[in-house]
């Protein structure tokens, strides 16, 4: 592979760039990667800082569906979008929006549900409350 017009193998690669087979040398990864593998898009965890890692891209904020989490040598963590450390993970099949993957971590609720005040999502809502537009209500 060629670099700066220096022939290098191509796992010696820079960071920030990948081995390209099909010119021949060592391109840029997309500028929000770190590194990446095969193609430019294809990111490898962790992204630069600001971006959090989610299905091998680098993108600015996780989609619906899905929150970021940090991940470090201790496990898992708060997300500092700062830090290099970021990751999206599944919300819970009822959850639109949500703090984790758990049934009890739900901030919105898909459509056809209803969110509790222990955060999770339910058709109807639980005896001793009501249901107030999207929502379960403690009765009073």
């Amino acid at each position: 592979m060629r670099y700066n017009n220096w022939c290098i193998p191509c796992n010696k690669c820079p960071q920030g760039r990948f081995c390209n087979w099909k010119n021949r040398n060592c391109a840029p990864c997309d500028k929000n990667c770190k590194r990446c593998d095969k193609t430019s898009t294809t990111c490898e965890f962790p992204c630069k800082p600001g971006f959090i890692w989610h299905k091998f891209k680098c993108v600015p904020s996780c989609p619906v569906g899905f929150f970021s989490f940090g991940f470090t040598d201790k496990g898992f963590s708060h997300c500092d979008i700062k830090s290099e450390n970021c990751m999206c993970g599944q919300c819970h099949d009822t959850c639109k929006t949500c703090t984790g993957s758990k049934a009890d971590q739900c901030i919105k609720c898909k459509k056809g549900y209803l969110l509790t005040e222990k955060g999770e999502c339910v058709k109807v809502c639980p005896r001793g409350t009501y249901q107030c537009e999207e929502a379960c209500r403690d009765c009073h």
